[in-house]
């Protein structure tokens, strides 16, 4: 689960279905096409963000909550996090 601040994040505080899952992949790409080709409902298209060093989409599920894939990019601002996802333990 992402925590966002309010007033940047996708969704704003609300009673009904104010949350994201969000599963970050290696392979963001074959996540959109399986679940294009199952037809679930897109809510954000697939693309890449420079600004925040993410390639992802979001669809919705059958209940109508927010699913976010997302894979992190090799960027600065993304080192720690890439570091704890992808260590060797």
């Amino acid at each position: 689960m992402g925590l966002v601040d309010a007033e940047h994040g996708t969704h704003k505080p609300a009673a009904d279905k104010p949350v994201i899952l969000s599963f970050v992949t290696d392979d963001v790409d074959a996540w959109h096409a399986h679940l294009t080709k199952l037809g679930a409902p897109m809510f954000r298209p697939l693309g890449t963000s420079q600004a925040i060093g993410v390639r992802g989409f979001m669809a919705l599920d059958p209940g109508g909550y927010t699913l976010e894939f997302e894979t992190f990019l090799d960027a600065p601002r993304n080192e720690t996090a890439l570091k704890i996802l992808f260590s060797e333990k």
